[in-house]
């Protein structure tokens, strides 16, 4: 009785666990086992602020049963101590999403390992950061791009982040894009007996309407429209060997046509009779 008192006394200015002599003691007092009722979480039993305490038993007879587990994944835990373990930490409790999002964390040591996803569109996400916006608006249907190119928003929370494409894959993104385009081709751009050429093979949508026509028979030249004055017919001005016939063919003509002046000049100025 007196060792029971004792004891009793030490519970309550206790902050550890009795020392064996008490526990033996209340063993050999207490026939049925139970003993007196102790919790060991009281004080600091699991160190980290991390961590919290549990004691399911919570008496003398069993001492070393409390269990450490971490405060954001308690299926992480150890028993009779701290748990050594990093715990793993639940970002999301922060709230570091924005408006509109859902917060997620794969529950990990590491430091931004959550992920923020649009609840309108869970497919728009971002890792460790909130999502820019998620307001979503499709800028394509204003129709940024020049007539020749597509248009793509593959972000539609994001302002200006629509694409302009061209034919042959080049893109701008937030503007029309400076596409490779030969403006002789889909449609006839001079008239009869010209040659289209665009010589800067148009730059959209800057370098539009710099294509020139050649006229074949005289070798005038127009740009952005076609020769005012030109014969029609004629072969076309890229042929080499067809150009050199007909500047023959002029040259010839030309020579004829002084012989013949001359031969008029000598008939007006021999005198009758001879």
């Amino acid at each position: 009785l007196k060792l029971q008192f004792l004891y009793l006394i030490e519970c309550m200015t206790r902050t550890q666990p009795p020392p064996a002599i008490f526990v033996l003691a209340i063993a050999c007092v207490y026939a049925n086992g139970q003993g007196d009722a102790y919790d060991e979480c009281v004080g600091n039993r699991c160190v980290a602020a991390d961590q919290q305490c549990t004691d399911p038993v919570k008496t003398t007879t069993q001492l070393g049963n409390f269990i450490c587990s971490c405060r954001d994944d308690p299926s992480v835990n150890e028993t009779g101590g701290p748990v050594t373990a990093p715990c793993p930490v639940d970002e999301c409790r922060g709230t570091p999403c924005g408006v509109g999002q859902a917060c997620t964390d794969e529950l990990t040591p590491t430091e931004g390992d959550y992920t923020c996803a649009c609840l309108t569109r869970p497919e728009v996400s971002e890792v460790g950061r909130a999502v820019v916006s998620c307001v979503f608006v499709d800028e394509c249907a204003s129709q940024p791009c020049a007539a020749e190119q597509t248009c793509e928003d593959p972000a539609q929370n994001v302002p200006g982040n629509y694409m302009c494409v061209c034919a042959n894959g080049a893109a701008r993104v937030g503007g029309a894009a400076l596409c490779e385009h030969n403006e002789c081709l889909g449609g006839d751009r001079c008239g009869l007996g010209q040659t289209c050429k665009d010589r800067l093979q148009g730059l959209l949508p800057a370098a539009l309407g710099n294509y020139v026509c050649m006229c074949n028979a005289t070798g005038a030249t127009a740009v952005g429209r076609p020769v005012a004055a030109c014969p029609e017919g004629g072969p076309a001005v890229g042929n080499e060997l067809e150009k050199v016939v007909w500047a023959l063919g002029g040259a010839v003509a030309g020579l004829l046509l002084l012989l013949l002046c001359c031969a008029v000049c000598w008939c007006k100025r021999k005198p009758r009779g001879e």
